[in-house]
């Protein structure tokens, strides 16, 4: 395995290429972990970590659903609500994505969308390719909320919560 400091320098070096804003919030529990700052204009900030130890890189979105889309969902009943919820991971698969609705299906509040890059197989293609996958899946979730709850609002995709919160805290 590459020593922290080079792969991080590596990867900064791809994202600066790239032209990504990047912002670092590194703690004692991460090798390193960067914040791309809105990046392809999603408004919603993409992480990339690499946990202590770990073989492989976290690359995430952790969003925090606006009050329309929590009131949206309510309004749908509990029952509509989770069938909604069920078929958006069932989407969100194709993506080959990871995802967790937090709490929980039932009443959910955030949605965090993740995949791992082992660092021994990354290549500037594969890491940047990850990013994409995260950003498509991004996207498709921000369009389905749209789409099922709040159809006539074009500034809601602006008001998902602050993503920014370490994954690592």
């Amino acid at each position: 395995m590459k020593p922290p400091s080079v792969l991080l320098n590596k990867i900064l070096d791809w994202l600066n290429e790239e032209r990504f804003e990047v912002e670092d919030l590194t703690t004692d529990k991460t090798d390193f972990h960067l914040v791309l700052v809105n990046p392809y204009s999603l408004g919603i900030p993409i992480q990339i970590g690499k946990p202590k130890e770990a073989p492989y890189i976290q690359i995430a979105v952790r969003t925090t659903f606006p009050t329309e889309i929590k009131e949206g969902l309510k309004n749908l009943g509990e029952k509509e609500s989770l069938k909604f919820v069920s078929w958006l991971q069932r989407e969100l698969l194709k993506f080959e994505v990871d995802h967790t609705v937090l709490p929980n299906k039932k009443s959910p509040e955030e949605i965090e969308i993740k995949t791992n890059v082992y660092v021994d197989d990354m290549t500037r293609s594969i890491f940047m390719s990850m990013i994409q996958k995260i950003k498509f899946a991004v996207l498709f979730m921000l369009w389905s909320f749209m789409q099922k709850l709040v159809p006539d609002d074009e500034n809601i995709g602006q008001r998902f919560g602050d993503a920014s919160s370490p994954m690592y805290g």
